[in-house]
């Protein structure tokens, strides 16, 4: 009686670790999709990767650790970017091709995680150091996940660390780690906790970790707090103050289904509302009109807006330059176009076709185009502004500032290179109305709020149907617009001109390259002199 109650025992609790062996990837995609959506729940970040981290401590060999991460990469992804699917729907309306895409590009995405699963079977071998190896190893795949996408094609719109762009305390650890600092802390946290629960782990280690993750998100909150306080007291000791128009035209729409004339009459509009209100910049979204500025009818618009308001500009449209075509950025004043900025990174399908060059027959025997056409990048990642004011009895005012164009407010580098540059703040015109009324806008939204604490600079964002925002260099919010609705907003914006650059802006991805390093020496050391060890012990 005592034996069939013995394995009964033992057959159930296979069954209950079965089940929640099964039950993980969906638990710790349903924690990540959840806290980065359009309402996020922050705090479910922290515990995702503890169910993760149940199951792949388990797993024997370095494939099933692979299948299982990517497992739950695929079902993370599918509920981050869900938006995917209405936004190819109304763009082709085609719902199977929809599927395909969202489905698609999710496994492309997942591959990252299938990285780090296999990387944790060996990392987990050194048990002492699980939870930091593994927080290296996920902020390496990051790291290599944003040269891929720099330097070829690819969509790091997911990072760890945006999940908490709204704890602005902690976030402030990014003008020396960049987001990558808080995409560690977090995993750092949750495979400590995971460590802490594992029987094989060491007991004096479990304790280590219990005490030392909590003791670093406190000290990261400390020490944000105090930088939160010495930026508001810089801010305060002789502020700038720049009055701005933010424009969200919510025009997305309407140019899709050509009706021109009515975008025009809003654009004008909405520009007639500014009257006579001492404006010194204006700044426009992507696609403001349904055309290039460059086209007269625009260009002498847009003059005029200047002469009226005697407000300098800065519009987003297409641009030609030495026959080629650019997304851009151009500056203007009332005697027209002064300078143009053409967007570096371009969207994957969506303005290039990628390795165009090799895959050229590819494309054209299966019909793959570029989705609102094909562009040349820019080559100027550093281009800044020139603003030039007049004061009443003062000197004039003269002000630089960076623009980056929708994309590329997931490439920190480009906004290292202008804050390098000298830019005192940051410009981000965008085109969010692709993205219908979902998640995306939201989540676009948390990477500028990365990039000011990166380097300690304000930032302006006027997105086509929102959202568009004010944000200062601690990233707070100061102001932010409603999504799909036409909005004007008249600021009267407050900044403090600093040369200091953070570490962040001046050395870059120094931390993610450590964690690179610590990942390749603890994971060679695994796979060439422990792995042989721990196969034999079986």
């Amino acid at each position: 009686m005592q034996q069939i109650f013995s394995k009964l025992l033992k057959t159930l609790t296979r069954f209950c670790n079965g089940l929640i062996f099964c039950a993980a990837p969906l638990l710790t995609a349903g924690l990540l999709a959840e806290s980065y959506l359009s309402m996020p729940r922050p705090l479910l970040a922290w515990i995702a990767f503890i169910p993760f981290a149940f199951a792949i401590l388990r797993i024997k060999t370095p494939f099933f650790s692979f299948l299982y991460a990517f497992a739950a990469g695929l079902f993370s992804y599918i509920g981050i970017i869900y938006w995917i699917y209405p936004t190819v729907e109304f763009g082709t309306g085609s719902g199977g091709l929809a599927l395909v895409s969202l489905i698609s590009l999710s496994a492309v995405l997942a591959l990252q995680f299938g990285l780090f699963g296999f990387l944790c079977n060996y990392l987990k071998h050194v048990k002492w150091l699980f939870p930091i190896s593994a927080a290296c190893a996920w902020v390496s795949l990051e790291l290599l996940h944003q040269f891929i996408a720099y330097k070829l094609a690819a969509f790091p719109w997911f990072v760890l660390g945006y999940t908490q762009a709204g704890a602005t305390a902690l976030i402030q650890i990014s003008s020396y780690g960049g987001v990558y600092g808080v995409s560690f802390l977090i995993m750092f946290f949750s495979l400590s906790f995971a460590a802490a629960v594992n029987d094989k782990t060491p007991s004096r280690a479990r304790l280590a970790y219990l005490i030392a993750a909590p003791l670093l998100v406190a000290t990261a909150f400390a020490f944000g707090r105090n930088i939160i306080a010495e930026q508001q007291y810089f801010l305060n000791s002789n502020p700038q103050k720049i009055s701005v128009a933010l424009m969200q035209p919510d025009t997305h729409k309407l140019m899709l289904e050509g009706y021109e004339g009515e975008v025009m009459l809003k654009i004008e509009e909405q520009a007639a509302a500014l009257g006579n209100r001492n404006i010194d910049l204006i700044i426009w979204p992507e696609s403001s009109y349904p055309g290039s500025f460059q086209n007269k009818d625009y260009e002498d618009f847009i003059k005029q807006l200047s002469a009226k308001t005697q407000a300098v500009q800065i519009t987003g449209s297409y641009a030609a330059q030495n026959d080629k075509d650019f997304v851009s950025a151009g500056l203007f004043d009332k005697d027209g176009l002064k300078d143009i900025y053409n967007k570096v990174k371009l969207v994957p399908f969506g303005e290039f076709l990628p390795l165009n060059d090799l895959l050229k027959s590819l494309y054209e025997k299966y019909g793959i185009a570029s989705f609102t056409g094909t562009f040349a990048a820019g080559d100027e990642p550093g281009k800044l502004f020139g603003l030039t004011l007049p004061r009443e009895n003062q000197n004039e005012k003269n002000f630089l500032f960076g623009a980056q164009i929708c994309f590329e407010s997931l490439f920190p580098s480009i906004w290292r290179a202008q804050a390098s540059n000298g830019a005192q703040f940051f410009v981000n015109i965008s085109n969010d109305g692709w993205f219908l009324n979902s998640a995306a806008p939201y989540q676009h939204l948390r990477a500028n709020i990365f990039r000011s604490v990166e380097n300690r600079r304000p930032l302006l964002r006027a997105a086509n149907t929102g959202i568009s925002a004010w944000i200062d260099s601690s990233g707070r919010m100061e102001y932010e617009s409603q999504l799909g609705q036409q909005e004007t907003a008249v600021l009267d914006f407050e900044f403090q001109p600093q040369a200091a650059k953070t570490f962040y802006t001046k050395y870059g991805d120094v931390f993610a390259y450590i964690c690179i390093f610590i990942t390749l020496n603890i994971f060679i050391y695994s796979a060439v002199f422990l792995d042989a060890t721990v196969y034999h012990r079986k």
